[in-house]
């Protein structure tokens, strides 16, 4: 059995099936946060990603402005409606996630907002060959002896999510720990599309949303020796 990091899908379907047939089925797999959004593949992934017991999805920004959104709907307020709508829907692209979940049963979508709304934001430790990462989906800015969640209140849980890492990473960010994380593609850094890393943080967001772009890809991180493979 091995284990894999991968993060900022963005509903590239391909990409994602790509992977799946390249692991075997009881392989580890976490995903960074921001499966949905800007790709046409969004539920698609989400709904695989909820069916297989190997992979364990982290709350991404996108994913919690899904949370945001439905819970306006639910609570009938048009002010947060109209707001949480405008930032998710329009200014970043969560239309198209939006109408296929509109499309499922009312039982699946309670599903996928308990799923959502379950979902790690923080796991501090996952220990290999040595080494402990510690997986997010953007910013570490506190460690954790425990898995943290949504409703966790001694946490601004926006900021892992949201606030993004400087680059180049080259002060030690949580002690004794290798940070695995994504949010900021590669992309803007290095043309090349490539992971960024250094001895305190790899950057695992190869900007795969952006799949238009020369050397936008979709990178798949081997925790067990630290190898990477991309898919186009």
């Amino acid at each position: 059995m091995k284990t894999y990091a991968i993060a900022d899908i963005h509903g590239q379907l391909n990409r994602y099936l790509k992977f799946k047939k390249d692991i075997d089925p009881e392989d580890r797999v976490y995903i960074l946060g921001d499966v949905i959004d800007k790709g046409p593949g969004s539920m698609e992934i989400l709904l695989d990603i909820m069916e297989n017991p190997n992979y364990q999805m982290l709350l991404g920004n996108h994913e919690y402005m899904m949370l945001n959104y439905l819970d306006a709907l639910d609570r009938q307020d048009n002010y947060d409606i109209k707001e949480y709508g405008d930032i998710w829907l329009y200014f970043n692209y969560g239309y198209e996630t939006f109408s296929k979940y509109e499309c499922l049963t009312e039982t699946k979508k309670k599903e996928v907002k308990d799923f959502l709304k379950n979902l790690p934001i923080v796991i501090p430790s996952v220990c290999l060959n040595d080494k402990t990462y510690y997986l997010v989906h953007s910013n570490p800015y506190k460690d954790s002896d425990d898995i943290i969640y949504l409703n966790n209140d001694n946490y601004d849980v926006e900021r892992f999510i949201w606030d993004r890492v400087p680059y180049p990473y080259e002060k030690e960010m949580i002690r004794n720990k290798i940070v695995i994380g994504g949010h900021t593609p590669s992309l803007f850094y290095d043309k090349k599309g490539q992971i960024l890393s250094s001895a305190y943080y790899i950057n695992i967001d190869c900007g795969c949303a952006a799949s238009i772009m020369p050397n936008s890809h979709l990178a798949a991180l081997c925790l067990d020796d630290l190898s990477v493979k991309y898919y186009d």
